[in-house]
This record gives structure tokens, C-alpha cells and sequence, in this order.
């Protein structure tokens, strides 16, 4: 399937019309369309691996249809429907994955699904104390913290990332600790456009 827009650090929201049929499933996609679905994260990306070693993955949250600010919907306000949702390349030690996904300047940390840490090779020790969040709608959720390698447009920072211990939590989001301190980040909502500037004086080698 090609894409219908090959802006590919936008191409989840230029494709939302095509994605309603994978929701619950993980994705992979280039810059010539949808290239692999899977209902895991480990077998879309050997399904996309088949095919190319470029490629990006993504969860298609069902929630990402139609308007939710949980536990309160508004159903009657016009709104532009866009997700600031970005590239984002995640290494730890020898396993790396490239993923969509949210910028969130809400977001005190960032953090990866359970899915996401076990295909970038995480554990958790034995004893190791988990520590606990409140999620949307009043619930916990359990998390450990991991220093992951973050690579955004060449620019690779290390940082500390909450890796969610709860199987059904799918969210993929980078929040504003030590990222937001590197990258200088403009929203543009009217052109469905983030720019990301790095204030170092030079990049660290992509992976």
C-alpha cells in the first residue's frame, strides 16, 4: 500500500483513513508506504526486515481515533486532528529500534511500552523495586527507569526513559527530561510540522 503523503515525519497522520483496519496491531512503513502489520512489535519487524533494513514502527493506539481527553469527551468542538508524533531511533547496548513517537511537552519523562523494552533487550532484576505512576483515568501503572540512547534526526543523547511494566500500556512518548534540555522544539500545529534543534555544538554519531 503506498502512502497518500510521503512526508514520512508526518505520515501517520496524513494516513489515518488507511490505519482504521490495523487498530490493536504494530506497523512498519517507509517513505513508500505500509510495508508490514503484525499484532506484535518482534514479528512486524521481522516481517519488514524481509523486506528492507529502513523502516519505522508504530502502535495503532485505538484511542488515536477520534477525540478523547480522558475520562471527559468533547464531541461537538471543531479541532485540527493532528498527533505530534516524530522519528525516534531507541538503542540499548546492541538491540536498536526506530519508532513514531509522541512528542509530549506535557509529559514529565518519557517512556516505551512493555512490548517496546523487551525487543530492546531490557530486564528487570530480581528484587529490583518498581516503582509506580498514576495513569489517565486515576489507575497505577509500574515502571522501571532505563538510560536508553535516543538518536532524533542524527543527534543521539542518552536519557532516562520509564519502561512501563504493563503489557496492555502501548504509549511511546517522548517527555521533556534531559530531551528537552538538548533540543531546542517548535511546534507547528498549523503546518503539522516539529522542528528539532540540537544545541550542542556537534552530534554524536547516529546508530
Amino acid at each position: 500500500m503506498q502512502a497518500s503523503n510521503p512526508r514520512i515525519n508526518n505520515w501517520v497522520n496524513d494516513n489515518k483513513d488507511l490505519l482504521h483496519i490495523y487498530k490493536g496491531k504494530w506497523i512498519a512503513y517507509n517513505s513508500t508506504g505500509l510495508i508490514a502489520s503484525a499484532p506484535s512489535l518482534d514479528a512486524v519487524c521481522q516481517a519488514a526486515s524481509l523486506i528492507t533494513n529502513d523502516y519505522i514502527v508504530y502502535f495503532v493506539n485505538p484511542d488515536m481515533f477520534g477525540v478523547r481527553f480522558r475520562p471527559i469527551h468533547f464531541r461537538s468542538i471543531s479541532f485540527h486532528d493532528w498527533q505530534p508524533l516524530y522519528p525516534v531511533n531507541l538503542q540499548f547496548k546492541e538491540k536498536n529500534i526506530q519508532l513514531n513517537m509522541l512528542i509530549d511537552s506535557g509529559a514529565d519523562g518519557s517512556l516505551i511500552s512493555y512490548e517496546t523494552g523487551i525487543s530492546l533487550g531490557l530486564t528487570v532484576g530480581e528484587g529490583e523495586t518498581r516503582q509506580e505512576a498514576k495513569g489517565i483515568g486515576g489507575g497505577t501503572l509500574k515502571y522501571v527507569w532505563r538510560d536508553i540512547s535516543v538518536t532524533i534526526d542524527g543527534y543521539t543523547i542518552t536519557a532516562p526513559v520509564a519502561w512501563i511494566l504493563e503489557g496492555t500500556n502501548q504509549e511511546e512518548i517522548i517527555g521533556r527530561q534531559v530531551v528537552f534540555d538538548q533540543f531546542d522544539i517548535e511546534f507547528k500545529q498549523a503546518e503539522e510540522q516539529i522542528i528539532f534543534r540540537f544545541r550542542g555544538d556537534q552530534p554524536v554519531k547516529a546508530v
